[in-house]
């Protein structure tokens, strides 16, 4: 009954007449869900090729991990063994892990472990989904993969419990006890975790950079590819760059100078990617590419011209007022179409600033730049031109 309400449902718009009309068939409760999913689904596009055929709901949907993502995921346990994904949700990693090896997944939502195996259906795999306590239920594998809950039920709502490592579901400290028994393993974890809670969850913490975000840091005691040593990385998705990053507080890690950093004309600023930041690599980038930090901003760094890199994105700096009203000169000097106000470790807001230096911008055309960064109490500016 649901996969005709779907294929009558598809390409209508949940208008009061096509609700009436296909509710006389199917009832109300079906035809909600069919038009909720075909929601689900265009929503999913981002995330999955395959979206127009799989099974969501709103809230599994928003914690699945991207299909490129999860195949990062995968490749980093061996091919062959048997996985257990310990929290598998819709599947989204249980299919990356499947395609080369034997997975068991284990979802204690019945309606979301129906979809995990509808959803490897998809994609032309199958594996076990138990709708059972995976840390309760008779072990198997030697090698595990844990994605836990970062939502929690609060006053009839949700929260994000992201920054709160204790409210993980299943919690750390049960996940961490179960991983002490396995030759392997792998936990995804938001990045907002503090180094205090991560430092202790395995060899191994890498921040993963991906369409521009730090989406997750993984925490493992797998070995990394030939020439990757246990440690804190980040690793770009899109590029498959890895960086070497030093532990926060070690003095490898210090970028303290005397003075900081100044921006002037002609010179080329750059703005580090955020998993390069988080994963405390700047040190590395300053070293490797002969930078130093932008004031006391966390992610500008600035530089000679032309340094390549999957972690930096190239500003050339047209100008470098040291306070507002130098900034609106410059602004009215440029004469741009539109601009983008960036900043790090400002307290100001960056539309409310663009409204004010340019009231009437163009919806189109090239745009300039404005970055904001703070020396000590103060704000500077930064206008440029992106070389992307």
């Amino acid at each position: 009954m649901r996969d005709e309400a779907l294929a009558a449902s598809k390409g209508l718009n949940p208008t009061p007449a096509n609700l009436e009309r296909l509710t006389k068939i199917y009832g109300i409760e079906i035809i909600r869900w069919a038009f909720s999913q075909w929601g689900l689904r265009d929503r999913a596009r981002a995330k999955f090729q395959k979206a127009g055929e799989m099974l969501f709901d709103r809230e599994a949907l928003e914690m699945a991990t991207h299909e490129q993502v999860a195949a990062f995921h995968a490749s980093l346990f061996p091919p062959g063994v048997k996985v257990a994904d310990l929290t598998c949700g819709i599947g989204a990693d249980l299919i990356a892990l499947a395609r080369d090896r034997e997975v068991i997944g284990f979802e204690l939502d019945p309606v979301r472990a129906e979809y995990a195996r509808n959803n490897l259906a998809v994609h032309g795999l199958a594996a076990k989904v138990h709708g059972e306590d995976s840390l309760q239920a008779e072990r198997d594998w030697e090698f595990a993969f844990a994605d836990p809950a970062r939502r929690t039920s609060l006053q009839g709502g949700s929260r994000r419990v992201s920054r709160d490592g204790s409210a993980y579901l299943p919690s750390l400290d049960s996940l961490l006890e179960h991983f002490s028994n396995l030759t392997g393993w792998l936990i995804k974890l938001s990045p907002l975790l503090a180094d205090t809670t991560l430092n202790g969850l395995g060899e191994t913490q890498i921040f993963v950079s991906h369409e521009g975000e730090c989406k997750e840091v993984l925490c493992t005691n797998l070995p990394l590819p030939e020439c990757i040593e246990a440690g804190i990385w980040a690793y770009q998705v899109e590029s498959g760059s890895w960086l070497s990053c030093a532990p926060a507080g070690d003095e490898t890690c210090s970028l303290v100078q005397s003075e900081p950093g100044q921006a002037r004309a002609g010179e080329s600023l750059y703005e580090a990617d955020p998993a390069a930041i988080r994963s405390h690599g700047l040190p590395t980038l300053c070293a490797h590419f002969n930078m130093e930090p932008l004031g006391d901003s966390n992610g500008y760094l600035i530089g000679s011209s032309g340094a390549r890199s999957p972690w930096l994105r190239e500003f050339e700096i047209l100008a470098a007022p040291e306070n507002e009203r130098l900034l609106k000169m410059a602004i009215a000097e440029l004469a741009p179409k539109r601009i983008i106000v960036k900043q790090r470790g400002c307290d100001l807001d960056p539309v409310m600033v663009g409204r004010k230096l340019l009231p009437k911008p163009f919806k189109n055309g090239p745009a300039l730049h404005v970055i904001a960064y703070p020396v000590g109490k103060s704000v500077r500016y930064v206008v440029a031109s992106s070389h992307s």
